[in-house]
Order: structure tokens, then C-alpha cells, then sequence
């Protein structure tokens, strides 16, 4: 599985390909650049973080994460990496 999100643009792939994400009318702030909960084609994704952020660089900030997806009636919940940089 893989997510990428920034500003209102989200998406994630999964083995059935590629669906695109919108904010959920309850996101909070992730970041001052994005959003914590994104919702499209009966999948929510929910990015929680998760531990102290650092600073990789200059311009690269990371912190754990945990991501959770739901899809219907199926659940994934994974540790990642969120990652702000320019």
C-alpha cells in the first residue's frame, strides 16, 4: 500500500490500482500543508502521528506514523513514515 497526500490531493494504491482521495468533511490539520483524513470510493484513510518529528537536513522534516485504511468491511493499519520537505 502506498500514500501520498499534499495540499486537497490525495491518493493511495492498493492491489486493485489507483483511487484518488478528497479531504473528509471531519480532517484536521496535518502539517500546516495537509490533511489527517481523506475519503473516496468507500475507502477513509487515516494518518495518525506517532512519536517525536526530526529533522532530516535542512528542508526535510519525519516523523513515525500510523496509517489506517478502510475499505468496506476490511481494515490495514501500518507504521510509516510521514514526511514534509520541500
Amino acid at each position: 500500500m502506498r500514500f501520498a497526500a499534499a495540499g486537497d490531493r490525495a491518493v493511495v494504491r492498493l492491489a486493485s490500482g489507483m483511487v484518488q482521495l478528497r479531504p473528509a468533511a471531519t480532517a484536521g490539520d496535518l502539517f500546516p500543508f495537509t490533511h489527517d483524513r481523506w475519503v473516496g470510493d468507500s475507502i477513509t484513510v487515516t494518518v495518525t502521528p506517532n512519536g517525536p518529528s526530526r529533522w532530516k537536513g535542512t528542508e526535510v522534516n519525519e516523523s513515525a506514523a500510523d496509517i489506517e485504511v478502510r475499505n468496506g468491511g476490511r481494515r490495514w493499519i501500518a507504521r510509516g513514515r510521514l514526511s514534509c520537505g520541500s
